[in-house]
């Protein structure tokens, strides 16, 4: 993995000043094309959606973003991610739902990235110790040792009441600190 080249014009957000939490990684990942605003904003605390997930995974990794017919009826070669949704399932870092729908418009649940960052990237979950790291995180839950081996590396981080909060939709900030610490790790 290396980041792609910094673009020549740098978009800017109004909706994100240099005090935001989130500021610099935010401004890392738009340097480079990873992730986009619209109008001028970002919208930080918006969800992430599965559709721009892999669309800002695929930008980072640099997957060919050339719009395809995909076997998902919700997901035609119009919808802006069609090329990175071909290239992830066909890659098996995610797949569809039981009724043949891919529903790219639903939000990505923390748990839920966890386990896609630990497909697509193949980190190495096997020897991570999972002991009671955050007490909302059981061998059940969705990326439950991919949280847990991010969590290791200091890439996500919980909350001051000792959980994870698997199961909460990402927002947009979130994502891209998690990118930026994947991306210096």
């Amino acid at each position: 993995f290396s980041w792609p080249d910094e673009l020549d014009d740098t978009p800017t957000f109004e909706d994100v000043d240099g005090d935001y939490w989130a500021a610099d990684p935010i401004q890392e990942l738009s340097s480079r094309g990873i992730i986009q605003g619209s109008d001028g904003t970002f919208r930080p605390s918006e969800s992430v959606r599965r559709g721009q997930a892999l669309a800002m995974i695929g930008r980072m990794l640099e997957w060919q973003a050339e719009p395809v017919d995909t076997e998902f009826p919700d997901v035609d070669s119009d919808y802006f991610s069609s090329g990175y949704i071909h290239h992830a399932v066909e890659a098996d870092y995610i797949s569809g739902f039981s009724d043949g729908t891919f529903r790219p418009n639903n939000n990505v649940t923390r748990g839920q990235m966890a386990a896609i960052l630990g497909s697509v990237f193949e980190l190495d979950v096997s020897s991570v110790s999972t002991a009671d790291r955050f007490t909302d995180v059981e061998e059940s839950t969705t990326g439950y040792r991919a949280i847990a081996y991010l969590a290791e590396e200091g890439i996500v981080g919980g909350y001051d009441d000792g959980t994870y909060r698997p199961n909460e939709p990402l927002t947009r900030a979130q994502f891209a600190s998690i990118f930026y610490e994947l991306g210096e790790h």
